[in-house]
C-alpha cells in the first residue's frame, strides 16, 4: 500500500547511519519522532478497508503505546467484515480482543476447529483471557509442550517454530500469573535458544524478548555483547511492513532499556575536517531510543592512523578536552583517515565506556597540465607530439584521431595539484574513463604514477585493447577520475573528446572444446546476433514431369484393368446362386477404393490406416 511506502521512507529518514559500540546502528534522535511514525503506519491500516483481523489487532496495540485514548486506531467496520472471514481461534482472538479494546459491539461466530495441537490450545486459552474465565486450557497446553509431573520443556523442537514459541508465549503470559511463572523454566530457555547470538546470527527472533520477559519471574540473563546484537537486529525489524513485528521489536527495545549494560549510540561530529581549519570534535551519547545520556570525564586515549603502523601514533598532549567537546587543532594532522579512542563515565554504570571512532582529515586538489597524444610507439611521446589541454571540455574544439589498424598509441598525462602546497601524498584511486558518446559504453584505464610525485600517466595500444572498447567506433569523452578518503570533493575531469576507430575483429579457430562451447555467449557484454535454427533441412523431391509421367502409367493401368473387365461380359446372373461371390466381389471392389482413397490421400487412409484394413480384406481377395 502506498500509505504503509510513505511511512515506511520516513522511518527510514529517522535512522541516519553512525557507529555503535562494536558494530553500526540506526541512531533514533527522537523516541517520540519513531513513535509517531510508526503510530501513523499503524492508524494508515485502521482507515483501510479489506484488513486482517491481525492487522486491526496490532495497530491498536501500537496506537496505544503512544497512551492513545478514545477511538484512536480503531475500525469498528473493519473489525465487522474481517469477523465474516474468521477460520481458526486465533483470528476469533484478534477480533474479540481487539472489539474489547474498542468497544466495538460486534457478533463472532466461533469457527468450528479441534483442540489438538499446540496452536489451536494456545488460541484457545488467549480467548479465555479476553474474558478473564478460568483458564481450562492452561493445562491442556501444558501437557502439550511439558513433560508429565515436570513443567519442563520435553521437546524443544515442538517450540523451535518462532511463529509457535510467540504463539504460546503471548498465551501463558496473558493467562498465568505471579508463582505460576516459576514452572516455565524450560519454555524461557527455549525462547533464549531462539533469541540471536554470536553463534546464531538469525535476527528474526529478537522480538520475542519481550514476551520471554513475562514469563520470567526476574530479568533475563544476557551478556553485554548479546544484548548488542539483540538489539542491532529490534531496530533492523523496524522498518518491518508486518505491523506485529513492529510492535513486539518496540516492546523488546524497552525491555533492553532496562539492562545497565544496554548497547548506546556514541557518536563524534563532525566525521569530517579540512586540513588546515580547526580541528574541534564533539561528542555526543544517546540510549538506543534517542534519549540523552550524561557524561563526564571524558579522556583522548589515542590517535592512530589507520592503515599505519602500530608505531605511527599521533602525540595527544596538546589536545584540550573541555567537557564533551575535544579541541585538537593544536596536533598537526596531516591529510588521512585517523582512528580517534576516547573513554568517558556514564552516568549509573560502573564501569567506562571505551569507543573507537573515526574522523578524516581532507584536502582538495585539482586536475592539471593534462596532456594528450597519439603516436605508433608506445615509447614516451615529445612535448611536441601532445596537446596540452588547458581547461575542461577544449579538447573538442581540435579533436583527435586514432586508428587501431594503424597501430596507433594513445597517450594521457595529468598532475594533480593540492590546495595546500606542502601536502603531497599518492591517491588511492587514478583513472582514465572513456566513455562512448552513443551507447555510454565505458572503458576504465588505470593511471599510474610517472617522474615526480603528483604526475601520473596512461598508455592505450588500440590495437591490443580493441576489444575492451567491443570495437565501437565514434566519438569518446575523455574523464580523469581521481578519488580518495582525504580529498573532498573527488576529482571527475573531462578533458573532452576523441574520435577512436577500430577494425573488424579476425575470426579466430581454435581447436574443439579448447574453449567452452558457451565461451562467446558467457562473457557477451551486448546481444549476439539472432540465430534462426533449420531443425532438418526439407526432403528432396522429383521434378513435376518425372511425377506427371508416372502418374500417367499408374491411371492407365487401372484404364486398362477397367477395359478388360468390360470384355469379359460377365455373367451377373450367376451372382444369384452364392451368396460367396458376392462377397469375394465386395472385397474386390473394397480393396480398389481403399487404393484410390490412398493415392488421393483422403483423410482416414493414410499408409498405417491403409494396411489396418487390408488385414482383413487380403484373406479373401
Amino acid at each position: 500500500k502506498s500509505s504503509d511506502m510513505v511511512a515506511a521512507c520516513v522511518v527510514y529518514v529517522l535512522y541516519s547511519s553512525i557507529v555503535f559500540t562494536g558494530g553500526s546502528l540506526p541512531l533514533i534522535d527522537n523516541s517520540q519522532a519513531l513513535h509517531e511514525s510508526v503510530r501513523q503506519r499503524a492508524l494508515a491500516v485502521t482507515h483501510s478497508s479489506g484488513g486482517s483481523a491481525r492487522d486491526y489487532f496490532y495497530a491498536r496495540k501500537i496506537a496505544l503505546i503512544g497512551d492513545m485514548s478514545g477511538q484512536e486506531g480503531c475500525s469498528c467496520d473493519g473489525l465487522k467484515s474481517s469477523a465474516l472471514n474468521i477460520s481458526t481461534p486465533l483470528e476469533e482472538y484478534f477480533v474479540r480482543a481487539t472489539a474489547q479494546s474498542c468497544s466495538c459491539d460486534i457478533y463472532v461466530k466461533s469457527p468450528t476447529a479441534q483442540v489438538n495441537s499446540v496452536d489451536t490450545l494456545a488460541a484457545s486459552l488467549l480467548l479465555e483471557s479476553v474474558y478473564d474465565v478460568s483458564n481450562l486450557e492452561t493445562t491442556k497446553l501444558m501437557e502439550a509442550i511439558a513433560s508429565e509431573g515436570k513443567r519442563r520443556v520435553r521437546d524443544i523442537d515442538s517450540l523451535s517454530s518462532i511463529d509457535t514459541y510467540k504463539l504460546v508465549a503471548m498465551a501463558l503470559g496473558e493467562a498465568v500469573k505471579g508463582d505460576e511463572r516459576k514452572h516455565f523454566t524450560g519454555i524461557i530457555e527455549a525462547g533464549m535458544a531462539l533469541l540471536p547470538s554470536a553463534d546464531s546470527m538469525t535476527s528474526s527472533g529478537a522480538s520475542l524478548l519481550h514476551l520471554i520477559s513475562r514469563l520470567s519471574t526476574g530479568k533475563l540473563k544476557m551478556s553485554p555483547s548479546q544484548l548488542e546484537i539483540v538489539t542491532e537486529a529490534l531496530l533492523a525489524q523496524l522498518y518491518s511492513a508486518d505491523l506485529g513485528v513492529v510492535y513486539d521489536s518496540l516492546e523488546s527495545l524497552n525491555i533492553v532499556m532496562m539492562y545497565k549494560s544496554r548497547p548506546l549510540q556514541c557518536l563524534i561530529f563532525p566525521t569530517s575536517v579540512r586540513a588546515g581549519d580547526d580541528t574541534i570534535l564533539n561528542v555526543v551519547v544517546k540510549e538506543i531510543l534517542g534519549q540523552d545520556v550524561r557524561v563526564r570525564n571524558v579522556k583522548l586515549t589515542g590517535i592512530n592512523v589507520v592503515g599505519a603502523s602500530s608505531q605511527s601514533k599521533v602525540p595527544i598532549n596538546s589536545a584540550h578536552i573541555s567537557g564533551t567537546t575535544i579541541n585538537l587543532s593544536s596536533i598537526p594532522l596531516p591529510p588521512g583517515i585517523y582512528t580517534v579512542s576516547l573513554s568517558m563515565n556514564v552516568t549509573g554504570r560502573p564501569k567506562l565506556l571505551e569507543v573507537n571512532r573515526s574522523v578524516a582529515i581532507t584536502t582538495s586538489a585539482a586536475v592539471k597540465n593534462v596532456r594528450i597524444g597519439v603516436t605508433s610507439s608506445s615509447a614516451p611521446p615529445s612535448p611536441q607530439d601532445t596537446r596540452h589541454i588547458k581547461a575542461e571540455h577544449s579538447l573538442q574544439d581540435a579533436s583527435l584521431l586514432a586508428f587501431a589498424s594503424k597501430n596507433d598509441v594513445v597517450h594521457i598525462s595529468f598532475d594533480i595539484s593540492f590546495h595546500d602546497p606542502s601536502i603531497a601524498f599518492r591517491p588511492h584511486q587514478t583513472f582514465l574513463l572513456l566513455v562512448h558518446s552513443e551507447s555510454k559504453l565505458d572503458s576504465t584505464f588505470v593511471a599510474t604514477p610517472y617522474g615526480n610525485m603528483n604526475t601520473y600517466r596512461t598508455i592505450i595500444s588500440l590495437a591490443q585493447e580493441s576489444d575492451k572498447f567491443l570495437r565501437k567506433n565514434g566519438s569518446y569523452d575523455l574523464l580523469v577520475i581521481v578519488g580518495d578518503d582525504r580529498l573532498e570533493p573527488s576529482l571527475r575531469w573531462n578533458a573532452g573528446s576523441i574520435d577512436l576507430f577500430f577494425s573488424e575483429k579476425t575470426p579466430q579457430y581454435v581447436p574443439l572444446y579448447k574453449k567452452s562451447l558457451l565461451h562467446e555467449s558467457d562473457n557477451a557484454l551486448t546481444a549476439l546476433p539472432e540465430i534462426s535454427h533449420i531443425m532438418r533441412s526439407p526432403p528432396r523431391r522429383a521434378s513435376a514431369t518425372v511425377s506427371i509421367f508416372f502418374s500417367a502409367l499408374c491411371i492407365l493401368a487401372l484404364l486398362c484393368l477397367l477395359m478388360f473387365l468390360a470384355n469379359q461380359f460377365p455373367d451377373l446372373a450367376r451372382l444369384k446362386k452364392s451368396s460367396l461371390s458376392v462377397f469375394f466381389l465386395l472385397c474386390i471392389s473394397l480393396v480398389l477404393v481403399l487404393f484410390t482413397a490412398y493415392w488421393l490421400a483422403i483423410p482416414g487412409a493414410s499408409f498405417y490406416e491403409t494396411l489396418k484394413y487390408m488385414c482383413f480384406l487380403f484373406p479373401v481377395t
